[in-house]
């Protein structure tokens, strides 16, 4: 596949958040998480036919999208979905301000995992929420869900739960059976569940298990968070989705979405079918793509004195232990080299950091070779 950027220049004097951070400076951006390739064909002709039409106004209930999303779920994770138990969002991001103001505020408590995606952390403070840090552990080579540590703060009261699976920034697929067993922890409780998979369809060792597939019984208080744009690198398009499968749960985050949220995207919108409906072809060489970037990176950068990180199972992400290297900020000993990470403090891993592998792979093998030094 050759739908990667040659080129680091091809995205450095745009509009790019990822490359225009270090503009002006030879550091190699593999921070946040978008890709340096285009959109998939199908997208892309769709949004030139949108674009064309030349009349943008408030877009209908996007009917055709409704129908690509329900049969995306049905194929590929087994799970049947009423239309009406979606939520259209402008990105998991607002989802989860959304699900924090809606079932937790202030004096209410809020668990989620950790490391985990920063607005897991911030969310939950937002809404004037606490939020309680559940860390992962260590067994066999994998980090895992602490389940005696789990069932200690739901004794002392949580209010809500934010799952993460695939997990950002670890790459874990967590399996069925895991998370079986989370949710018989759960069920002794009455906390709502937000289960965020956004990189459900970029799993290298699967396969991936929806938790409300996992979980059945668990439906009534379980919210889900999907979107295209990790899996089809749509994130400047802003669209993403809640599926609520109890109408009384949807009916509350609705009514709290009204007048904060606003309308939906339009190009959003159309980008998302097509992606759904019509991007596969495009999506499964992408990722045979990643997986070669994924297996390269994690064996070269093995043998670097200091670092140590898991092969992810999903993501395009690698999380690598860098408390080897000695040093106080391992963002800044990536960024004297010439490369620029996500620093794993965001994460609640100080010692940590992120890199994003979904790069074209002669840049990656640059980026590999400042950090072998």
């Amino acid at each position: 596949m050759d739908s990667f950027v040659a080129s680091e220049f091809d995205r450095r004097h745009g509009d790019s958040l990822k490359w225009n951070r270090w503009a002006g400076r030879d550091v190699i951006p593999m921070w946040v998480a978008d890709m340096d390739l285009p959109a998939a064909p199908a997208v892309i002709e769709a949004l030139q036919q949108r674009v064309a039409h030349g009349i943008y106004g408030y877009p209908d209930q996007p009917r055709g999208l409704e129908a690509a999303a329900v049969a995306m779920l049905a194929t590929r994770h087994g799970w049947t979905i009423a239309p009406e138990s979606l939520c259209w969002l402008p990105s998991l991001v607002a989802g989860l301000e959304l699900c924090c103001r809606a079932f937790a505020g202030p004096g209410r408590r809020v668990l989620t995992t950790t490391p985990i995606y920063p607005p897991f952390l911030h969310a939950p403070v937002h809404q004037g929420a606490t939020c309680v840090r559940w860390p992962l552990v260590r067994d066999a080579g994998r980090w895992v869900h602490d389940l005696d540590a789990l069932r200690g703060h739901l004794r002392a009261g949580i209010d809500l739960v934010l799952l993460c699976s695939p997990h950002n920034p670890t790459g874990r697929c967590f399996s069925r059976a895991e998370l079986t067993a989370l949710a018989a922890v759960l069920a002794d409780s009455d906390a709502i569940i937000i289960a965020d998979e956004a990189w459900a369809d970029l799993v290298f060792a699967g396969p991936f298990t929806p938790f409300a597939v996992a979980a059945p019984e668990l439906a009534a208080r379980t919210v889900t968070l999907i979107s295209p744009a990790k899996s089809f690198n749509l994130p400047g398009l802003r669209v993403g989705a809640a599926v609520v499968e109890d109408a009384a749960l949807r009916q509350r985050l609705e009514s709290v979405g009204h007048g904060i949220l606003g309308e939906q995207n339009v190009l959003g919108l159309v980008a998302a079918e097509a992606a759904w409906r019509d991007g596969w072809e495009w999506h499964a060489q992408t990722l045979a793509q990643l997986r070669r970037n994924r297996d390269h990176a994690h064996a070269q950068l093995a043998g670097v004195h200091g670092l140590s990180g898991d092969l992810p199972e999903a993501t395009y992400l690698l999380w690598l232990d860098a408390a080897g290297l000695g040093v106080k900020d391992p963002a800044a000993w990536f960024e004297q080299r010439g490369i620029g990470v996500m620093p794993g403090a965001w994460f609640g891993a100080p010692q940590h950091v992120r890199l994003n592998l979904a790069m074209a792979p002669e840049l990656l093998d640059r980026a590999i070779a400042r950090i072998r030094g």
